[in-house]
């Protein structure tokens, strides 16, 4: 009696654990297609978008404004040779700093890092030393290891900035830390914790602050990007800065 019970409770059980793992499924099912839905979405909107800037272009074949729009339209879908064709034609027509930052974006993406840091050295005289185009510009030197590159231009866009940036001051304490100076390293990790908008900073960003802060140097050892976050905006649950919102 007391096998013929055991059997049939382990039979339910089975029968339970199988109904538990489709429905599961079924869920992961459904959220990977309201995901690809969500996709497929947004990229016909940015597409209506593009052909609104076509017909334009139309009418107004020189108009600079509307081949940068289209460019980093085309960015967002990741159509880079594309995007990198239109910010051409931009420059061509008006030689404006932001869209050598534009440009030198599109060729991050494409892995073109020393193609985007001659970009955004040109955008940096432009703008008389923009402490946004000086941080992005460091983060593309940390990824060619020149860390001194880097630390140097972290130190201006920190001047420029008027210390008010934590992702300057973040970069730079990872630059330091790099370079092996941990004392300098904590000293701007401390800074960083210590200005409100650190809270825009990415999550492994943060988590890799808060472990350095606690004495942790061993955990976290991938360089953590942190773009300029004073240009943030809001897309979904995250934050991105404006270039990187895509």
């Amino acid at each position: 009696m007391l096998e013929g019970l055991f059997r049939k409770n382990r039979f339910i059980y089975v029968i339970c654990l199988i109904s538990v793992l489709l429905v599961i499924t079924g869920f992961k099912g459904i959220n990977r297609q309201a995901k690809q839905s969500q996709t497929k979405t947004q990229e016909a909107i940015i597409n209506d978008q593009i052909n609104e800037v076509n017909k334009h272009l139309k009418l107004h074949p020189t108009d600079h404004m509307a081949y940068q729009k289209r460019g980093k339209l085309y960015r967002q879908i990741k159509d880079y040779k594309k995007a990198l064709h239109d910010l051409n034609k931009a420059i061509s027509l008006a030689d404006y700093d932001h869209y050598y930052a534009d440009r030198a974006n599109i060729r991050r993406k494409t892995g073109d890092i020393k193609g985007a840091i001659d970009d955004l050295s040109i955008a940096i005289e432009k703008s008389h030393g923009s402490a946004k185009y000086l941080n992005n510009r460091g983060c593309l030197y940390i990824k060619l290891n020149e860390y001194k590159k880097a630390k140097n231009d972290f130190l201006e866009a920190f001047d420029k900035s008027w210390g008010s940036d934590c992702s300057v001051m973040f970069n730079l304490a990872q630059t330091y830390e790099l370079l092996g100076d941990r004392e300098k390293a904590l000293k701007n990790y401390h800074k960083a914790s210590r200005i409100f908008s650190s809270d825009y900073l990415p999550e492994q960003a943060r988590n890799k602050m808060k472990a350095r802060l606690a004495g942790d140097w061993n955990s976290y050892k991938n360089w953590e990007e942190s773009r300029y976050a004073k240009e943030v905006v809001y897309h979904g649950d995250k934050i991105y800065t404006e270039e990187d919102a895509d």
